[in-house]
This record gives structure tokens, C-alpha cells and sequence, in this order.
């Protein structure tokens, strides 16, 4: 029989709020590995309740491969540019930051240099 995720709401709010409390406005290593670590906690509790038959459940995965990709970008700009705010940030490269692209591969995120 499947079982499907029970409380989505109350997992859809958990994800918002990691996403704010751990890869809000400020930023730095040490929150955004917090917030990965603490997505990958949900990503077990649902590994085996998920079925995808249902909105709820296409929205939870969905919320989370979003998530993981903002937060591992964010882990790999060390820079501060626009609304990404490191607070353990050096200085700007700017050469670096023209410089610096996105690939992406399902949920995971490579960086290149052009």
C-alpha cells in the first residue's frame, strides 16, 4: 500500500523556513551548511512516504531541488554581488565574478570559469 506525505504544509513551512533563517539576505558558510544539512534531514523523513500522484508531493520535491541548488550556489560565490550578501566574504573579484558561470545537471550545480 503507499504511503504518501502526511503534514505538507507543515513540511512546505519547514523549507520556507530554512531557506530564510539559513540562506536569507546575510549569508555564510556555516549557515548555508546548516540549511543543506537540515534539507537533507527532510529529504529522509520523505525519502519513503513520497508518492507522486499528488501536488503536495511534486511541490515538496520541487521545493527542495530548488533549495539545494540556491544554497549550494550560494556556497560557491564567495563573493558578495547583488542581493547575495556573504558576511564571511573577501573582497570582490570583479574578473572573477564576469567570469563565473552556472551548468546545471539535475539537482546539482557545477561552476566553470570561462
Amino acid at each position: 500500500e503507499p504511503s504518501y506525505i502526511e503534514d505538507a504544509d507543515i513540511i512546505k513551512n519547514k523549507i520556507k523556513d530554512i531557506m530564510w533563517n539559513y540562506a536569507g539576505i546575510l549569508r555564510n558558510e556555516a549557515l548555508l551548511r546548516k540549511g543543506l544539512f537540515e534539507l537533507e534531514e527532510i529529504k529522509k523523513l520523505i525519502e519513503n512516504k513520497t508518492v507522486f500522484s499528488d501536488f503536495n508531493s511534486y511541490e515538496i520535491r520541487n521545493m527542495l531541488t530548488v533549495a539545494e541548488i540556491v544554497i549550494n550556489s550560494a556556497l560557491e560565490r564567495k563573493e558578495s554581488i547583488g542581493a547575495h550578501f556573504r558576511t564571511d566574504a573577501c573582497t570582490k573579484n570583479e574578473e572573477q565574478i564576469e567570469n563565473k558561470g552556472i551548468v546545471e545537471n539535475e539537482i546539482s550545480v557545477k561552476w566553470f570559469y570561462s
